[in-house]
């Protein structure tokens, strides 16, 4: 794959700026692609009903099509755009620990294209707990789906520099951050299994990125590296 151009959009962690956060949000009804961090890692997002864009994580990532991808929600009522049944249980759950690092498994909706799922009946979905993930998706107004901000088989990225690295083929950005492991939560009636299975990481976390991407990054440290926001890398 050639080398892209790769743009830096600083975004306060905290408090996103509205004006990065529209213009990553345009990237993707555009059928781009967008790295942006997450409690657990950087994510390589696509509109998750755009089945073009979603083609471009796969192709950038170096992907095979059979790995399923998660899909990223900021709000409850979204799962009613990607599910046709939600337990009881696993509402619990979601009340619980959501927004965290906690996806849960659940029969797909009509809407969810087959790329997402791999061509199974279920679909993984988790709502992100970091400001910029659900500033980004609610600014989006609909689902993203979202694996890791790397190559496939590589450690999956927990600063921007990591998925510069790897994504561009440069680190310009240097980010120190705690993460929680990520957990599933498997819905047993979509497999029908006698009872819930926690794992953990999730899935697709030694995965692979590069090609055409636009990249969210935490001001701060952009602050730390001396990176002018939006150098091509």
């Amino acid at each position: 794959m050639p080398h892209i151009r790769t743009e830096i959009i600083a975004v306060n962690p905290v408090h996103p700026e509205p004006t990065a956060i529209e213009r990553a949000a345009k990237l993707l009804r555009d059928g781009e692609v967008v790295v942006f961090p997450t409690e657990t890692v950087y994510g390589l997002g696509a509109a998750a009903f755009q089945t073009a864009a979603l083609e471009r994580i796969f192709v950038a990532k170096g992907r095979p099509f059979n790995d399923p991808l998660i899909v990223h929600i900021a709000g409850e009522h979204e799962l009613e755009l990607l599910t046709t049944a939600i337990p009881e249980h696993a509402q619990r759950l979601a009340q619980v620990f959501w927004p965290g690092p906690l996806t849960l498994i659940l029969p797909r909706g009509p809407r969810v294209p087959s790329l997402v799922t791999a061509g199974l009946e279920t679909v993984a979905i988790r709502m992100p707990r970091h400001p910029v993930a659900l500033a980004l998706i609610r600014a989006l107004g609909s689902p993203v789906a979202a694996p890791s901000a790397n190559r496939f088989m590589h450690v999956s990225p927990t600063t921007a520099q990591h998925a510069l690295a790897d994504l561009a083929g440069r680190v310009p950005v240097v980010g120190h951050r705690d993460f929680l492991h990520p957990h599933v939560v498997d819905e047993p009636a979509a497999h029908d299994r006698a009872g819930r299975r926690l794992v953990g990481p999730d899935a697709g976390s030694q995965e692979e990125a590069s090609g055409e991407v636009r990249v969210l990054v935490e001001a701060e440290q952009l602050e730390r590296s001396g990176v002018d926001a939006q150098d091509p890398a």
